[in-house]
């Protein structure tokens, strides 16, 4: 029910005749370089946005662009709500993020906005070793890899996880830590590994 509302105010709220923005259309070239030569964009470029484009990359232009639009902003919204309705009753946890669509629908690029559903996801009370444990929490490497601007909260976390840490005599570098042997923990694991290996390749293969 949620996810309807969500996603008829975004139909209706959504500007007419939007189209993306220079900068937008440098990350959808940035994608169709990557499927044609192999080649990854630089981290300024927000490499796992790319990569997400490249799944529309194959569709015809507009529905291509139209598609990737609003499956990006569903995403974030749904994110925002989750958030929200932690701290508000639910209806009001709606409103509100239904208040910000006006002004979310046109944050450009879409890794921005990428970026700002795994904050939230990141920022959601309680531990999760798929949100916001460790030094390298998945949602906050996903959403660094989406945007540079938000390499700041991850290092921010990185810093704080260290001085939480401080107190120990040894210090473990837990990035690939699975603690117990669960599924969510190794699915973590592999999430963190595939981060890692993205960011590797922007290295190894760059735009030349």
């Amino acid at each position: 029910f949620v996810v309807t509302i969500l996603f008829l105010a975004l139909i209706v709220l959504t500007p007419r005749h939007w189209e993306p923005s220079q900068e937008n259309w440098h990350k959808w070239a940035a994608a169709r370089i990557l499927r044609e030569t192999g080649e990854f964009p630089l981290f300024a470029m927000g490499p796992l946005y790319v990569v997400y484009l490249l799944l529309f990359s194959w569709i015809k232009y507009p529905f291509s662009v139209t598609l990737e639009y609003f499956i990006t902003h569903m995403f974030s919204y749904i994110a925002i709500y989750l958030l929200l309705q932690h701290f508000v009753r639910r209806r009001y946890a709606v409103l509100l993020t239904v208040a910000w669509i006006p002004h979310l629908a046109v944050i450009e690029p879409g890794g921005v906005l990428v970026g700002i559903g795994f904050v939230c996801l990141y920022l959601m009370p309680g531990k999760s070793t798929l949100r916001n444990q460790g030094y390298l929490p998945p949602a906050l490497v996903a959403a660094a890899l989406c945007h540079t601007v938000y390499f700041a909260f991850l290092g921010g976390h990185f810093v704080g996880t260290l001085l939480e840490a401080r107190h120990q005599i040894l210090f473990r570098f837990r990035i690939f830590s699975f603690g117990k042997t669960t599924s969510k923990n190794i699915i973590a694991g592999a999430i963190r590994i595939i981060l890692l290996l993205l960011m590797s390749a922007v290295v190894i293969f760059p735009f030349s």
